[in-house]
C-alpha cells in the first residue's frame, strides 16, 4: 500500500475505530488492556516490540533463526537429513507464547482484523517483503466441512492481507485440500509427512491458470515440520509450476 492510500484511510479509519471502540473496546491480542498510541488494530506497542523477529541470518533452507540451532554446510540440523519440496521457506517471527496468542486469535477467535496487522509487520521488514515481492501467494487451503464449520481459512486471510502491502504480489487460491487430516499438533515429524501425503491436489479447473514463469510462495501461519507445506509445493509443480518456495508469518 503506498503513502498515498495509506494516509487518504488513515482519518477516516480512526474515526471508524473510534466509534467502534465506544461500543466493542478493542485489545491488545498478545498482552490485553488498552491498546494506547499504536500504528496497529489490534496490537499495542508492547506487543509489537515482544515478537522476536527472523533475519536473513536463518536456515537457508526451512528458515529457522541462526541462534540456537547446530548447523551443518548451512544448513539447520533438523533439515541435514530432509528433503522438501519447496526451494526455501522464510517466517517473520519466533513462535514463541507472545506470537502464539496473534496466531490463536486468528485461528481459533475469527479475530480477521488482526491479519491486516501481521501483513504490517511483514511488510516492515525488509528481509520478509524483499522475499515475497512479485510472487503470486498460494494458501494452504482447509478441507472443504472445516472451512465451512469455522467460517474461514486463516492462510487465506493472511495470505490476501499480505497481498495489500507487499509490492507487485497477488494471491491465486490455486490448491485445495482432497481429505481431511485433522489436527496435527500432537503427532511426530514422521506422522505428519504420511498423514498429509497427497493430501492436496490442483483441481483440473485451475491447471491453466500455473504459469510455470511465475514464483510460487505457499502461505500458511505456522512453519513446524513442513510436511504441509512440501506436500502443497508437490501439488503445484505436479500442476506445472517450477519454482515454489514457502513462508509463515511464525517459525517453531
Amino acid at each position: 500500500m503506498n503513502e498515498k492510500t495509506s494516509a487518504s484511510r488513515s482519518f477516516p479509519r480512526r474515526v471508524s475505530d473510534a466509534l467502534l471502540d465506544l461500543i466493542f473496546p478493542r485489545e491488545c491480542l498478545i498482552f490485553g488492556g488498552a491498546l494506547g498510541d499504536t500504528p496497529y488494530r489490534f496490537l499495542s506497542k508492547q506487543g509489537r516490540a515482544s515478537l522476536k523477529f527472523i533475519g536473513d541470518d536463518c536456515c537457508p533452507a526451512c528458515g529457522a533463526p541462526r541462534a540456537g540451532i547446530v548447523s551443518e554446510h548451512g544448513e539447520c540440523v533438523f533439515c541435514r537429513d530432509r528433503k522438501f519440496r519447496f526451494g526455501c521457506s522464510r517466517s517473520l517471527v519466533v513462535f514463541d507464547v507472545y506470537a502464539s496468542r496473534l496466531v490463536h486469535a486468528v485461528k481459533y477467535r475469527a479475530a480477521h482484523a488482526a491479519a491486516d496487522d501481521f501483513a504490517k509487520i511483514a511488510a516492515e521488514s525488509d528481509h520478509f517483503s524483499a522475499y515475497l515481492t512479485g510472487a503470486i501467494l498460494v494458501p494452504v487451503p482447509l478441507f472443504t466441512m472445516r472451512e465451512n464449520k469455522r467460517g474461514y481459512n486463516q492462510s487465506r486471510i493472511f495470505a490476501e492481507a499480505l497481498a495489500k502491502y507487499i509490492p507487485r504480489s497477488r494471491v491465486e487460491n490455486l490448491l485445495v485440500r482432497t481429505r481431511d487430516t485433522g489436527t496435527q499438533t500432537h503427532l511426530s515429524a514422521a506422522s505428519r509427512r504420511v498423514n498429509v501425503r497427497k493430501a492436496f491436489c490442483v483441481p483440473k479447473k485451475f491447471k491453466e491458470r500455473v504459469d510455470p514463469k511465475a514464483r510460487y510462495v505457499i502461505i500458511d501461519d505456522v512453519f513446524t515440520t513442513g510436511s504441509t507445506l512440501s506436500e502443497c509445493a508437490r501439488a503445484l509443480k505436479k500442476a506445472g509450476a517450477r519454482i515454489v518456495d514457502a513462508a509463515t508469518f511464525a517459525h517453531g
